[in-house]
């Protein structure tokens, strides 16, 4: 682009080349890279549909452990080797801009020229880059969402069964958090949880329940202990599956389909949970169980040879095509 024929483009080049070939860009994206990196696997987690809020903060706590280890001198060294390797390949010095001794107006970071490349792009822009993500997470994952955790004592998975009073007392705090849903009183639901600990203490390790699900499955003769448990497994960890279904509505409502009615729009939002839609054979065996004869439905099974294979159908003759239609694909 610098060679276009074009002035403006050629301006626009250039200064998009001198941006990107400023130390400070150049380290900024290491910083991020390698902080991105780190948080990966907890994002990709945190996505997922089925995720149970145990599950989420063990996963949170081992991040902010990771980071926290990160934020020393010897973290930045090695995002620093990389980026005078990767600066060297492009062409580019990396330099610190002047900086003042003293500034009057905000606090300062760097003490002048005394400071070297590596403390002040250390001090200006891997630890406050490092804060604010760590900051962040603790936000979102606060005292509140950690009391709401302490429920994860109700699992066996989780029971420290040498320290009754300290798994009890965790959950006695969460629990006055949630006591006008809880009826009984603290001696009844404590008794409660006195059985329940004896009944998986008898257990292998490897039987016992790591999720609120799985325990919930166990909890007939537990009632307080089952409310417990529901509401560790309905509390929202994240935003990520309620943004799926808008993002999902946005594309399906478009503006040449504004008109159309609330129950064909909630049919096709179905998209979204495409495990909970019946098969192909359900389809089938309900239309043929019904009495109409004009009852018409257009059926779109796949592809089959790169071609739609979409078949228009009576009712009374589905049973006649229902072994056609599954052997076509």
């Amino acid at each position: 682009m610098t060679s276009w024929q074009a002035a403006e483009a050629r301006k626009t080049a250039h200064t998009l080349i001198n941006s990107m070939s400023q130390s400070e860009t150049i380290i900024r994206l290491a910083v991020l890279e390698k902080i991105s990196s780190i948080m990966l696997p907890t994002t990709r987690l945190l996505q997922r549909a089925d995720l149970d809020l145990v599950e989420a903060m063990a996963s949170m706590d081992d991040l902010l452990g990771s980071l926290n280890a990160l934020r020393t001198s010897q973290g930045f060294v090695e995002i620093l080797d990389n980026t005078t390797a990767a600066a060297q390949l492009l062409g580019v010095t990396l330099v610190k801009p002047r900086t003042a001794g003293r500034s009057v107006y905000r606090a300062t970071a760097s003490r002048g020229s005394v400071d070297s490349i590596e403390d002040y792009y250390r001090i200006n822009i891997f630890f406050p880059a490092l804060d604010a993500v760590l900051q962040d997470m603790e936000l979102r994952f606060g005292p509140k969402q950690r009391q709401a955790a302490s429920f994860a004592r109700a699992v066996p998975a989780f029971m420290q069964f040498d320290d009754f009073d300290g798994d009890w007392a965790k959950l006695q705090n969460a629990i006055r958090s949630y006591n006008s849903l809880i009826t009984d009183p603290t001696v009844v639901i404590k008794a409660e949880y006195e059985l329940w600990r004896h009944k998986w203490q008898q257990q292998p390790a490897t039987d016992r329940p790591r999720t609120a699900l799985a325990a919930l499955d166990h909890c007939a003769m537990f009632p307080n202990l089952s409310i417990i448990l529901q509401l560790l497994a309905t509390f929202p960890v994240t935003t990520a599956e309620a943004e799926r279904g808008f993002s999902k509505m946005k594309r399906t409502l478009t503006a040449i389909r504004s008109s159309m009615e609330e129950e064909r729009f909630e049919a096709l939002l179905l998209q979204v949970h495409r495990e909970d839609t019946p098969s192909v054979d359900a389809v089938l065996d309900h239309f043929a169980a019904t009495s109409a004869w004009r009852l018409n439905f257009i059926l779109s099974i796949g592809y089959c040879q790169s071609q739609l294979v979409s078949v228009r159908l009576m009712c009374r003759p589905v049973i006649l095509y229902k072994n056609k239609i599954s052997s076509l694909c």
